[in-house]
């Protein structure tokens, strides 16, 4: 193939350059012919002159046309004789078209004589036959010219890499091969490259120490990032062990015990993992987790992380009507939307981010759609962005992320697909079939009968967490405390009728199973009127947004007497 296209382009190159053979041919005739014809005609000039002089005009006009004939060289030239403005010899038939040279004799006046002879055309035929036979050799010459510029080309980098390897100390160096003339004569010191060699040697050591220093800078702020977003699920569990470990319940509650451990240990494993950046995740078991909730829990700790980087707008859009469950890790799901979401933040818009969730269903599919206002990706890279290890447009990107989310997405049997448009943003779509949805039961379904003790509580607990309730149940019968719990939005709204205005009320920061995040329930209990309204978490209270209206941000722990 490569043989066959040089074939052609050396015919192609033969044929343009070979337009200019007959040019060059048909200047270099003129040029001759003209120079013959002026010898041409001062010869015969001289010739007729004494002809000239004893008045034998016809005898010099007979001896003119045979002389110029016999030596006119195919040109057909012409003569006009005029003896004392008589023409004696016959009419020129294309005057204009013909050059000409004058005829002057010494001491005769009267006589005048013009030779003319006609200038070869550009329009011959010999001139066809003169460029086919160019083509061939034009090629043959311009492969030779190849052939010498390739073997040069060849020996000026052997002779750079032989330098090069002596210079910078990279092994054998190439001998040349019979230690031809053009290493004898160019086998000299390049000075540019001593002097490349000295800033690349600077370039290193600067490079060693600067990724030395990155290396530890990312670290940390892996570590960061990572205690960050696991605190929380780590420090509850184990508050809540210690809870109830110094209770009398210890046996009543072995099940949860257990249920705790457990979970520690699988979030342990998981920070490992991310320490480590192992990308080959671990079996999980199938749960039935909520997706407003996971999408909820993952927005709010973006906003963390978007904090540090650009001002960014999320909006969620769903029907609270419609409150859509999937099998899978809770875990893994919200780890995969927090990467997609991590990526948003980072192409999004550096004057103000702009990122939208629209949570829906039709009669086909369930769709989850994450847009931003970023820079977009190219076409030709929308097929590779989910390959492991592949990153594109992040200088230091992993390229683990997206692979994460379309093996998490796939193992919940949902697709993941990518739209973008460079300049104007991305929507990255996750789609399940419509079977695959489950359907919350209806909010009316979570009343429950509150007893005549029960309406009058020192204070409410909500939490999806049935550990964390049980613990602040027993340390409030250590304190002699009316408790009321409730382990979801839907549940205290339905009784919320029943409860005093003025009870401090205790609410999670971050829900597992709810429809909406703690930091909604938060507001919504504030906008219903309540007056003395609290959140709790295990985060650092600086990495917590504190809805208006909410006095406080407290941990887990059961809430001292100030509070209640």
């Amino acid at each position: 193939m490569k043989n066959s296209a040089l074939v052609r382009r050396l015919i192609l190159g033969s044929m343009i350059l070979g337009l200019n053979v007959p040019g060059i041919y048909h200047v270099a005739l003129n040029i001759i012919r003209y120079n013959h014809f002026n010898r041409l005609a001062e010869q015969v000039c001289k010739a007729i002159e004494p002809r000239i002089q004893v008045g034998a005009q016809r005898e010099a006009l007979e001896f003119l046309k045979s002389s110029v004939s016999n030596q006119s060289m195919d040109a057909y030239p012409e003569i006009e004789f005029k003896d004392h403005g008589v023409l004696i010899s016959p009419p020129i038939k294309k005057v204009s078209s013909l050059a000409h040279e004058s005829c002057e004799f010494q001491g005769i006046t009267g006589v005048d004589v013009k030779i003319y002879y006609q200038q070869p055309s550009i329009l011959n035929v010999s001139y066809i036959y003169i460029y086919l036979a160019s083509v061939p050799i034009l090629s043959f010459l311009l492969l030779l010219v190849r052939r010498g510029v390739l073997s040069f080309q060849r020996k000026v980098a052997d002779l750079i890499e032989r330098q090069m390897k002596q210079l910078f100390d990279m092994g054998s160096i190439p001998e040349p091969e019979k230690a031809s003339l053009f290493f004898k004569l160019f086998d000299l010191e390049i000075p540019l490259l001593k002097y490349l060699k000295g800033h690349i040697d600077n370039l290193e050591m600067d490079l060693n120490r600067y990724s030395q220093e990155i290396a530890e800078k990312q670290k940390r702020e892996v570590l960061m990032d990572v205690a960050a977003q696991m605190a929380h699920d780590i420090v509850t569990p184990i508050s809540n062990l210690q809870t109830i470990l110094a209770s009398d319940e210890k046996k009543n509650n072995e099940e949860l015990i257990s249920s705790e451990l457990g979970q520690i240990k699988h979030l342990s494993e998981k920070l490992l993992r991310e320490y480590r950046r192992e990308i080959v995740l671990a079996p999980t078991t199938s749960y039935v987790i909520d997706v407003v909730s996971c999408v909820k829990t993952a927005v709010e700790s973006i906003k963390i992380f978007a904090r540090d980087i650009r001002p960014v707008e999320f909006q969620i859009q769903y029907d609270s009507n419609f409150s859509p469950h999937l099998k899978g890790d809770r875990a893994e799901f919200i780890v995969a939307l927090s990467n997609i979401l991590r990526n948003s933040v980072e192409a999004s818009d550096r004057e103000l981010g702009q990122i939208t969730i629209k949570i829906f269903a039709d009669d086909k599919e369930f769709q989850i759609l994450i847009s931003d206002n970023g820079c977009g990706i190219k076409k030709e890279d929308l097929s590779r962005v989910f390959e492991n290890k592949v990153s594109i447009g992040k200088a230091n990107g992993t390229g683990i992320g997206l692979y994460q989310v379309r093996s998490t997405i796939e193992r919940m049997n949902g697709t993941v697909n990518m739209e973008s448009t460079v300049g104007s943003g991305t929507t990255l779509k996750l789609s399940w079939p419509i079977s695959e949805i489950i359907i919350e039961k209806p909010v009316a379904e979570n009343r429950r009968e509150i007893s005549a003790a029960d309406s009058k509580p020192d204070l409410v607990f909500i939490d999806d967490s049935k550990a964390s309730r049980t613990s602040w149940s027993i340390q409030a019968k250590r304190e002699q405390k009316n408790l009321l719990t409730f382990s979801s939005w839907q549940e205290f709204k339905a009784n919320s009728d029943e409860i005093d205005k003025a009870v401090p009320i205790f609410v999670d920061y971050t829900f597992a199973d709810s429809a909406i995040s703690g930091k909604e329930v938060a507001e919504k209990i504030v906008a219903d009127g309540f007056q003395n309204l609290f959140i709790t978490t295990g985060l650092p209270p600086e990495y917590v947004d504190k809805p208006l209206g909410v006095k406080a941000v407290l941990n887990k722990d059961f809430p001292r007497a100030e509070f209640i």
